[in-house]
């Protein structure tokens, strides 16, 4: 279903120069080109970017989760389909009729806060791409981000209001930094050495 894709994608808007969006009866033309063939549509009722899932599942692999989220009966905006099961939820504590919400989100490009509220504990959901040098802190405490729905991002959330802030930092930098810190504590190291050797003449 094309459009189950998009939906679970977070896509509102989808461009189609062909004529295979005629056959997708669920996409509505909102805008022409007047000389192209280009054709531009909303996607109803697309998953928000970032959201709380009251319940969630665990699959075999990235590829089996993301076919379970696009069968028709997958609940895609009350279940989230995980790699592996969270560090201290357990299943029976997330109610299906529990929903949580998220009140505010700032986006950039390598930070991201969001605030979200749930009356139990929950996951919060980033429907951006899972990708290594992401981390997390919830409330300030650092947090494991677990790969959902196949390709997106989620994290445990508590009971209440909660601040989720996701930073990017590279591998690079983060081996520099590493590198940095060495040689700042060797060069120390010499000095000190040095200033000994000196006192003791």
């Amino acid at each position: 279903d094309p459009v189950r894709y998009l939906q679970a994608m977070n896509v509102r808007y989808y461009a189609d120069a062909t004529a295979h969006a005629d056959s997708i009866p669920e996409l509505i033309e909102i805008a022409r080109h007047p000389e192209l063939p280009i054709r531009l549509f909303e996607v109803p009722e697309p998953l928000p970017r970032a959201f709380v899932s009251p319940g969630w599942e665990v699959a075999e692999s990235p590829g089996s989760a993301l076919l379970e989220v696009l069968a028709a009966e997958w609940p895609l905006r009350s279940r989230v389909v995980l790699e592996e099961p969270p560090a201290t939820l357990q299943a029976g504590e997330l109610g299906e009729g529990s929903r949580g919400r998220v009140r505010a989100a700032t986006f950039g490009a390598e930070r991201i806060r969001l605030f979200a509220e749930s009356p139990d504990p929950a996951l919060l959901v980033l429907l951006d791409r899972w990708y290594p040098g992401w981390s997390a802190t919830v409330n300030g405490v650092e947090t494991p981000i677990l790969r959902a729905n196949g390709v997106f991002r989620a994290v445990e959330i508590p009971a209440g209001e909660s601040e989720v802030v996701f930073r990017f930092v590279p591998r690079t930098l983060r081996s520099g930094g590493f590198l940095s810190i060495l040689g700042i504590t060797g060069l120390a190291v010499l000095l000190m050495a040095s200033g000994r050797r000196s006192r003791i003449r």
